[in-house]
């Protein structure tokens, strides 16, 4: 799972309306513009995040593993060299 994944299924979530956390949404909207969230954050944290959002309790491990990758962090290109964004 990517960082765009997960804000897809966030949008999701908030469209289905009834017995939805407005506020939890709202949260995760405004924490979800950070592309690497999920390397602040604790497994645990990260798991009930992914439940929220609907990721089956099967998948959850390998879309977190996934979510903080090497290859996430790489692609998203946040990691600075010489003092400078990249």
């Amino acid at each position: 799972m990517t960082i765009e994944k997960a804000r897809e299924l966030l949008i999701k979530k908030e469209e289905q309306g009834k017995d939805v956390d407005i506020e939890k949404i709202s949260t995760l909207k405004m924490l979800f513009k950070d592309d690497n969230f999920f390397l602040r954050i604790t497994k645990k944290v990260a798991f009930g995040i992914l439940e929220f959002l609907g990721v089956k309790e099967e998948d959850i491990e390998r879309e977190y593993m996934e979510l903080i990758s090497p290859e996430q962090y790489h692609n998203h290109r946040i990691f600075l060299i010489k003092g400078e964004e990249k």
